[in-house]
């Protein structure tokens, strides 16, 4: 049997390696600062944002098992559970990168009638 149920490999619904395993903390400090003025039906404004966003940890890819993954508890390695992958959690890369950019958008607003 090469399928079951029509699944040509268990935790594989897109074609692809689908087994990842992570143990990592994700941090976004984002502090912003901003000047608006108003005179009239005009408004304006600027601001000043940094982002800066930081992963630290470990990181596992997936890896096909040699001979398959027993997964539907009937005791045999049949049909999908041939073609399985899994997270190599015994080879964890690691995660460790930051990245940050700044905005700065002006803005104005006219306003058109009074009660808008």
């Amino acid at each position: 049997m090469l399928t079951t149920a029509g699944l040509t490999g268990d935790n594989k619904p897109w074609r692809a390696c689908c087994a990842r395993g992570s143990k990592a903390t994700f941090t976004t400090d984002a502090p912003d600062r901003s000047l608006n003025v108003g005179s009239g039906n005009l408004d304006t404004g600027a601001g000043v944002r940094r982002a800066t966003c930081k992963v630290n940890g470990r990181y596992a890819g997936s890896n096909k098992r040699a001979g398959g993954v027993e997964v539907h508890g009937d005791g045999a390695v049949t049909g999908a559970e041939k073609n399985v992958d899994v997270a190599d959690i015994a080879n964890p890369g690691l995660a460790d990168d930051s990245l940050g950019h700044t905005n700065d958008p002006p803005g104005a607003n006219y306003r058109l009638t009074p009660d808008a």
